[in-house]
């Protein structure tokens, strides 16, 4: 669904291989990254109307794998935007103040929408679920009230999953509409847009493609020294770190009775439990080292930094009661992801320049490259 929103948006442009279809591209991609800046920010407001949100934002805006990866062209972006929005409408729905079968309904059309964006965000199914199960459990709703949320999150995307992958089922014998460009059955032309709607928007996007994969930017040489670096990973794992201090010590404080247990949900439980982040965000650093898929190890799990910045805000938050102390931890922590990105538009500055001449190929951690 990006290169297609990206292929509309870019019609006017008409050569996509010139300079100015390439600025056009990226400055759709830059908006669209900006959007979900914006977005998060937003979401933490809801969160928090005291202040936490430019905290949320600012880090995500930090990780150096979400500048180059919405300064590229890539569906990275639509699938960050989307988890940003998804994110927002979760702290609608948790947010306790009335129950508009509205907003259930718009989260569950996000979630379809971030399905057919990119299959790796299923995760939202499982986020969606645990809304409607936290509200159950602090409301105290009928099975009836359940079932009906349920429905609301789950039925769109399940329509549109079901319809796609359904009808690529029956035509190509395949649940992945894109491995009908693999095979004999395309059909080029208008012909093919009337008769094969998925090979047709297909074919319309293609163009896009093809500009994309001849733009000129060094990062996927770069990798190398930006992807498993450990002044990208670092700063990353500190952010994690943070999140879960925050966790930890809210927890101990309500078990002491020093604080309201509603806090739990006030915070954290809002955007979906801080383990179910950090679960992900696990996997992500294991995909981090699958050198053998070049960038694509932790691209995969870039849906859910709107939420990690939120985590970290949390845990920020939560750190420590005196605001010195606070403040001194969101400092080295915003220091050392500038520090990060920083050192990594130097790389490329360097990479262009030919200062540092060729990137070096990684070295295979086993007998299958991985």
């Amino acid at each position: 669904m990006y290169y297609v929103v990206l292929a509309v948006l870019s019609l006017p442009v008409g050569d996509l291989t010139s300079p100015t279809g390439w600025l056009t591209l990226r400055l759709i991609s830059i908006v669209l990254a900006a959007a979900a800046l914006v977005i998060t920010f937003m979401a933490a407001r809801v969160l928090w109307p005291e202040g936490w949100g430019p905290a949320a934002a600012l880090v995500m805006a930090l990780i150096p794998q979400f500048q180059y990866l919405t300064a590229v062209l890539n569906n990275s972006t639509g699938e960050i935007l989307v988890g940003a929005v998804y994110l927002y409408l979760v702290a609608v729905v948790l947010r306790g103040e009335g129950d508009r079968p509205r907003d259930w309904w718009l989260l569950g059309l996000v979630t379809a929408v971030a399905l057919m964006v990119k299959v790796t965000t299923a995760w939202v199914v499982v986020g969606v679920v645990v809304c409607v199960l936290i509200r159950r459990r602090r409301e105290s709703h009928t099975p009836g009230w359940t079932l009906r949320r349920l429905t609301a999150v789950l039925l769109p995307a399940l329509i549109a999953m079901g319809i796609w992958c359904g009808r690529s089922m029956l035509l190509y014998s395949t649940l992945l509409p894109a491995a009908v460009t693999t095979r004999p059955l395309v059909v080029t032309g208008l012909i093919g847009c009337i008769l094969l709607p998925d090979v047709g928007i297909y074919i319309f996007a293609q163009s896009t493609l093809n500009a994309i994969t001849s733009f000129p930017f060094p990062f996927w040489l770069a990798r190398p020294y930006l992807w498993h670096n450990w002044m990208i990973v670092l700063p990353f794992l500190t952010v994690v770190g943070v999140s879960v201090i925050g966790y930890v010590r809210t927890r101990r404080r309500i078990t002491r009775g020093w604080e309201d247990p509603q806090a739990w949900h006030v915070d954290v439980g809002r955007v979906g439990l801080l383990g179910f982040v950090l679960g992900i965000l696990t996997a992500m650093m294991i995909n981090i080292k699958d050198v053998n898929t070049l960038l694509y190890g932790g691209r995969y799990m870039l849906s859910l930094l709107p939420i990690c910045g939120v985590a970290w805000a949390v845990g920020a938050m939560r750190i420590s009661d005196r605001p010195r102390v606070r403040w001194l931890v969101i400092g080295l922590v915003f220091l050392g992801l500038l520090a990060a990105c920083i050192y990594s538009h130097w790389w490329i500055v360097s990479f262009h320049t030919g200062t540092l001449g060729p990137a070096p190929a990684p070295i295979p951690l086993g007998a299958s490259g991985r």
